[in-house]
């Protein structure tokens, strides 16, 4: 996965002229609103580049710690107004309102030459409207609203009330094509960002460490850090750390404290730095931690059971929640969301994450190679086929022809790359549903196409697939992971499977069945 560079100057030049167009040419005044602490740190590097091109730029804004760092006057913080959800939205009603008069009111009196809004859409687009209808001063959406996944008849009032929308997500150019609305592709602020960190900041030693990000909201860190909790308790052989942002109370983070982990302030950047795996609620967390290359478990539990799975089934517009797999247009990284976020599978997949991390990076000198699934670094010739069209013997010959050819494709990219092999993933339909002489033979050539790998892995989609001699053809291969689908563990998996990630812990879960 790999977004274009801000394009931030370019912003910057179309911007001037459009805010200075009619008006005076004395310093500008910019008024901003931020509502989170992802957009917090946008608004203050925004905030800085517009300094270097203006100097004398006189700020005021909703905002946070960040931007207060840059300088300019903080009208008010976001935590005061940071809730999320239906139930914490109409709880706060009054408070929310109260700021939205309050945001008003400020912008009437000061006047600033131009408004710019950073996400925060709840908000931030009735904030537009007003502007529209009472003053003549020009909307500009720094980071459109994400209104291709939800609510997307927002588009109404984006086209009505903001003059010009500012994407920094690729895909989101086509979206807004597609309604007619003309947007600027300006690359993603947190490659600057965390490319920015990295080079001022060497890494520091690091020792096995699970990172929990369970979020800036109240609501959100309520619902799911317990779970996270939960979910790493029983994870022997690794520091746990709770990142904490600065303006929430310690109190909300005394359960994490009990179980032994430490809750810190640190930057985000800071933690992902040194950590091994990380469990993240969705958001910008989600792309940072990738950035960072350490990998994770995205987690969002959100009360409602079956009512959730309903809601986001009819108005749930995209198949992922996390950046990640939102801008690669696949799984990259494991989603655990609403009832599928519980502690057990959280707890296996943080384990198979941390045993990523702690193998060698591929890289300048390290490759991966998967076979048979469509999100894979060496994809030759992706081939699909469903576990019961293999376990019935229907397409298991055409099915273990297609794997061999994507074998040895696979075989000669990593001859002509002149990289060492680190890792295996046989995919692609499941490969433990086909009959165990077939399933040896995949071992075979597994191993034939690919000898000396730090690790083979076969895909277990539906983990009851794995007789007890296909586990003695693993045992006999040298395949040392079985990767399973979380949203395949049922009570009877999770029964059988319990903790295990590795080929050992699975013939031993299953041994004690």
């Amino acid at each position: 996965m790999r977004l274009l560079r801000s394009q931030i100057f370019r912003f910057l030049r179309f911007f001037f002229y459009f805010c200075r167009k009619n008006k005076h040419l004395g310093p500008m005044k910019y008024y901003l609103i931020a509502g989170e602490a992802s957009g917090d740190l946008h608004a203050s590097r925004l905030m800085l580049a517009l300094s270097e091109h203006d100097p004398e730029a006189e700020f005021r804004y909703f905002g946070g710690d960040a931007m207060q760092r840059v300088g300019g006057t903080l009208v008010r913080h976001y935590k005061t107004l940071a809730y999320m959800g239906l139930v914490q939205v109409v709880r706060h009603l009054p408070t929310i309102l109260g700021g939205m008069r309050q945001c008003r009111s400020d912008i009437a009196s000061w006047r600033p030459d131009c408004l710019i809004l950073v996400d925060y859409p709840g908000f931030n687009l009735k904030i537009a409207q007003w502007v529209k209808e009472h003053t003549d001063i020009p909307v500009h959406y720094y980071i459109a609203p994400k209104i291709w996944a939800w609510k997307e008849g927002r588009i109404r009032l984006i086209k009505a009330y903001v003059d010009h929308l500012y994407c920094i997500l690729p895909f989101e150019v086509d979206f807004y094509r597609r309604h007619r609305y003309r947007v600027d592709y300006v690359g993603n602020p947190s490659l600057d960002e965390v490319d920015d960190f990295i080079a001022k900041n060497p890494a520091p030693k690091r020792k096995p460490t699970l990172l929990l990000l369970p979020g800036s909201r109240r609501a959100e860190i309520a619902d799911n850090l317990p779970r996270m909790l939960a979910a790493v308790s029983k994870v022997s052989g690794y520091d746990v750390v709770v990142s904490r942002a600065p303006h929430l109370p310690e109190s909300l983070f005394s359960d994490a404290v009990r179980h032994g982990a430490q809750v810190s302030t640190e930057s985000s950047f800071r933690l992902l730095q040194g950590a091994t795996a990380a469990l993240v609620t969705s958001g910008t967390a989600t792309l940072e931690t990738a950035l960072f290359g350490v990998p994770q478990v995205v987690c969002y539990y959100i009360r409602g059971g079956w009512a959730l799975r309903l809601v986001r089934r009819l108005f749930l517009k995209v198949p992922f929640i996390s950046l990640v797999n939102l801008v690669a247009g696949r799984e990259v990284v494991k989603e655990l969301v609403g009832p599928d976020m519980t502690p057990e599978k959280a707890e296996l997949l943080a384990r198979i994450a941390a045993v990523q991390r702690d193998m060698p990076a591929p890289g300048d000198e390290w490759m991966d190679v998967y076979i048979g699934i469509p999100f894979c670094t060496t994809r030759c010739a992706y081939c699909s086929f469903s576990s019961g069209e293999i376990g019935n013997g229907k397409l298991v010959r055409p099915y273990m022809e297609a794997l061999e050819k994507e074998m040895q494709a696979g075989a000669e990219i990593l001859e002509e790359s002149g990289r060492k092999l680190r890792a295996v993933y046989v995919g692609g339909g499941t490969p433990t549903a086909l009959p165990e002489t077939s399933f040896r033979h995949l071992t075979e050539i597994m191993l034939r196409f690919f000898p000396g790998a730090m690790e083979y892995t076969v895909e277990a989609g539906r983990p009851d697939t794995l007789s007890r001699e296909k586990l003695q053809a693993i045992q006999a291969s040298g395949i040392r992971r079985i990767s399973i689908n979380p949203q395949t563990m049922n009570d009877r998996t999770l029964q059988i499977i319990g903790r295990a990630h590795t080929a050992q812990q699975v013939r031993e879960a299953y041994a004690l069945a």
